[in-house]
């Protein structure tokens, strides 16, 4: 999906010490977090006010984010191409030897939010405003009259979304690792 940007994004989680399966467990399960109904609900809660409060339009916001954030999220979080897909999650833990080792907690926390505060990299949310404007999105969200009206939206909600979620504390990530099996 957005392999470039992925690629400056997540230079963090080669810093944790995770091996390639390790790190891939961890992208395939918290993507399929993030895509879940309760992960997108979560992120719902606490999206919608803060984005909608800037938005030029703050009743049509505020009518429309949920349904609009809910494919934005699905696509944005897939699990085969998405921001925490092994394929882009794991890039450099994987290209490097993998070792033998405990599975350590900290290293699966500092990898996922190393990756959330690399979604404040306003270059990054650019390429990934550019991805979803230049893919099918708009045309499979919503009937054709309404494709500029989408386009317009992805340009303003984006950047709005991105840079909570790099700003927020991400406490369901400590008991997302420790389901995992970290020590």
């Amino acid at each position: 999906m957005i392999k470039v940007v992925l690629t400056l994004a997540l230079l963090g989680v080669a810093a944790a010490e995770l091996t390639c399966e390790e790190c891939s467990m961890i992208g395939t399960d918290f993507s399929a977090l993030e895509t879940s109904p309760e992960g997108i609900q979560r992120q719902i809660a606490m999206l919608h006010q803060p984005v909608c409060h800037h938005a030029p339009d703050v009743h049509h916001c505020e009518e429309h984010f949920p349904e609009f954030w809910k494919a934005i999220a699905m696509r944005l979080f897939d699990g085969e191409h998405g921001w925490f897909s092994p394929k882009h999650f794991c890039k450099g833990v994987c290209e490097q030897k993998s070792f033998l080792g405990e599975f350590v907690c900290r290293d699966c926390m500092m990898a996922l939010n190393d990756s959330f505060r690399a979604m404040g990299n306003k270059e990054i949310q650019e390429k990934v405003v550019l991805h979803f404007v230049e893919s099918d999105f708009c045309a499979n969200f919503g009937p054709e009259d309404h494709l500029e009206a989408c386009i317009n939206g992805l340009h303003f909600i984006l950047p709005e979304a991105m840079n909570l979620l790099a700003g927020h504390e991400h406490m369901h990530t400590n008991d997302f690792c420790v389901a995992e099996g970290c020590v």
